[in-house]
């Protein structure tokens, strides 16, 4: 798959992530980051690239995307991640997270993510597919979000663990299918 790696719902660890790594691929993602929110780059200085648009290859973790399925919810919140994300010029990896204390998943995030303001969580809405009852129907698939004030905070790996670097306003939606028909 052009380089892409780790493309899984991990099911056989029972941790129900969904990973994808895009770090020896050929694609890319692009993100486009704004000046930090107001007072959030108290706890780290931002990175030269910020304000700025760029290409990078991230690894992205959505946590327990499955967590809805196994608890009775189509829709509910939870944590995720980008991390691996080397801006122009800069050789540091750092973490796009958006980390809520107040998720339905209960995942913690690194506290360190949530000063001054606490990040959104994300929203996971579950599309169950048709495959478990009918060969041949629809695979499921997962609709990831994060809406207003869709607060992530920027984390730049250290020797001693990770330091924010401001906290910024970045929407997003995605759309993850399943390569073959899940057993729930």
């Amino acid at each position: 798959m052009d380089g892409v790696s780790n493309t899984v719902i991990h099911i056989c660890s029972g941790s129900y992530d969904a990973t994808m790594g895009l770090i020896t691929s050929r694609r890319s993602l692009r993100f486009t980051f704004p000046a930090p929110i107001t007072g959030s780059d108290v706890y780290g200085t931002p990175p030269a690239w910020v304000p700025g648009s760029f290409l990078a290859k991230p690894f992205m973790n959505v946590r327990k995307i499955l967590w809805g399925r196994k608890n009775g919810y189509s829709r509910f919140t939870t944590r995720m991640g980008f991390s691996y994300i080397n801006g122009p010029g800069d050789k540091a990896n750092y973490a796009l997270q958006f980390a809520s204390f107040a998720n339905d998943a209960g995942v913690l995030p690194d506290p360190n993510s949530n000063l001054p303001y606490e990040t959104t969580a994300v929203t996971v809405q579950d599309v169950p597919g048709t495959c478990r009852q009918t060969p041949g129907g629809t695979l499921d698939s997962w609709i990831v979000t994060v809406n207003a004030p869709s607060a992530g905070a920027l984390m730049k790996d250290t020797k001693n663990g990770s330091v924010q670097s401001g906290q910024y306003t970045m929407p997003f939606k995605l759309l993850i299918e399943a390569k073959s028909c899940l057993p729930f």
